[in-house]
């Protein structure tokens, strides 16, 4: 069980940064913590920026995967992914469900079957999966979650959580209800109209979440990073402001 956290970043808050850059930001806040976004830095099966991003001597290395966000992905698609975290040197990969899945129960069964079978290759390959907590899937919600881990009971399977920006505040209740099955955070401030905010623009709230997952009962074994995750305006300079809330706040618990 592990129940600090490491500060760290999503490299998808610098998706128009190199690699380079994005480790030198992260090594000048004191970030010791990456998830490599599949989308931009690390594209599944690029092995030249895999090798690029691996050169990154951090503590906690996730790969952040879009699997399941739009489509089934077939046996091709997963494998690539779960290799190209190995070259990285990720412990933990971050799938999805689908947008849409919560409404479409015809869906759930599918989904279901290749969760399963992803938790099931990553197990070979010594790697965890953490599923997205996201509004308009399958985990919107800590109940949903609860279930959907619950349902395919696969030892390697955990979730991240997030501040939701699509519904009302329940950041304690929806920590206490996931913490058995707590991996990682992304921590931002945002509202429901998408606008972004400082760090510290949330403070009590974000700062409270931080302590009370800190103080929760986790089966984590690993180290846990609160990764930062999109910052006003894109702006780096904010980041660095952000980064140094986001130590306090860690130091504090």
């Amino acid at each position: 069980m592990n129940r600090s956290f490491i500060a760290g970043l999503c490299s998808v808050t610098l998706r128009s940064c190199s690699v380079a850059e994005v480790i030198a930001v992260a090594s000048a806040n004191e970030l010791r913590a990456i998830e490599w976004g599949a989308d931009v830095h690390v594209p599944p099966g690029d092995r030249a920026a895999a090798a690029n991003a691996a050169r990154f001597e951090a503590e906690v290395i996730s790969y952040g995967s879009y699997l399941l966000a739009k489509t089934l992905p077939t046996n091709d698609e997963i494998h690539r992914v779960l290799d190209t975290a190995l070259s990285i040197n990720a412990t933990n990969v971050r799938i999805w469900t689908p947008f849409g899945s919560h409404s479409k129960a015809n869906l759930h069964d599918a989904v279901h079957e290749r969760v399963t079978q992803i938790c099931a290759e990553a197990a070979v390959r010594s790697l965890a999966i953490s599923l997205e907590f996201h509004g308009g899937t399958m985990t919107a919600s800590a109940e949903s979650t609860g279930t959907l881990l619950d349902t395919i009971g696969a030892p390697n399977l955990f979730t991240y959580w997030q501040p939701s920006y699509w519904g009302d505040r329940t950041d304690e209740l929806d920590i206490t209800a996931l913490g058995s099955r707590l991996s990682h955070l992304h921590l931002y401030a945002w509202d429901r109209d998408g606008q972004r905010f400082p760090l510290d623009h949330d403070e009590r709230d974000l700062s409270d979440a931080l302590r009370h997952a800190s103080r929760t009962f986790t089966h984590w074994q690993q180290p846990r990073a609160a990764f930062l995750e999109f910052v006003a305006a894109d702006d780096p300079d904010q980041l660095a402001c952000d980064a140094r809330t986001l130590h306090r706040w860690i130091n504090e618990q």
